[in-house]
């Protein structure tokens, strides 16, 4: 119980972290082209977030760190991308 309620908070606390971040740095690359503009604030987050997996699992003592990382990692790759896009059409209908 007490593992699920740690992972547990260590997941919420990072999202809201990187969602954060993710919005900082959408609002910051308002001038960029839409493409650009959505891989400027997805793909640093992400990086981000697979350093940091990979040094905590790394300093654990994890056996087959990347296969550990693995599934988070792509959960974390389609919600960033998600919300972005989803931020960017939030933006469109509010400049229509």
């Amino acid at each position: 119980m007490r593992a699920a309620l740690t992972q547990g908070s260590y997941s919420f606390a990072v999202t809201l972290i990187l969602t954060g971040l993710m919005e900082c740095l959408f609002a910051r690359l308002r001038d960029w082209p839409k493409q650009r503009r959505l891989y400027g604030s997805a793909i640093p987050v992400c990086l981000l977030l697979y350093l940091s997996s990979y040094g905590v699992n790394y300093l654990a003592g994890t056996p087959n760190i990347l296969l550990t990382i693995l599934p988070g990692a792509l959960i974390s790759t389609v919600y960033s991308f998600s919300y972005i896009g989803a931020l960017s059409k939030i933006e469109n209908r509010s400049d229509a």
